[in-house]
């Protein structure tokens, strides 16, 4: 026997009161559940009536601002927070992974010069916790150089 759920939900809102100013946020929710019964063999007798169950809720918050402070110089800030707690279980024994977080965000500074394009620099900053399992933990910074030209 096997039961799943799954449930979606997102909401993102973009507010602009005047050309110089922007702000972006925004909230993403995920259910999935399952349970399943086992019967197998392994050795004798057969082994039956275990039980596996699996849950993983998930929820990503995000927002961001942008600024055109003065003529062609923009500056932006996003950033998201994830944190998906979940359970997976099977009959007698503890879980085999837990909750986790996941903050992360960007910071950026572009200029556009006239008839040339637009060059930007970019900070990211992440970092991965995981409660149950330490080990894997980690953070990051990048930076990111980029030019952009429309054609």
């Amino acid at each position: 026997e096997f039961l799943a759920h799954t449930r979606t939900n997102s909401t993102s809102l973009w507010y602009q009161p005047n050309e110089k100013l922007g702000f972006q946020g925004g909230f993403t929710y995920g259910n999935f559940s399952s349970q399943n019964s086992i019967g197998f063999l392994q050795g004798v007798p057969p082994l039956t009536g275990l039980l596996s169950t699996d849950q993983t809720i998930d929820r990503t918050y995000f927002l961001g601002v942008k600024l055109h402070p003065k003529g062609s110089l923009t500056l932006g800030f996003n950033g998201q927070f994830i944190r998906s707690t979940g359970l997976g279980t099977f009959t007698g024994e503890t879980s085999t992974y837990g909750p986790l977080t996941w903050p992360a965000f960007s910071a950026e500074i572009g200029y556009t010069f006239k008839k040339l394009g637009r060059t930007v620099l970019s900070w990211q900053r992440s970092y991965y916790l995981e409660d149950l399992f330490r080990a894997t933990d980690y953070s990051a910074t990048g930076f990111t150089l980029r030019f952009e030209r429309a054609f």
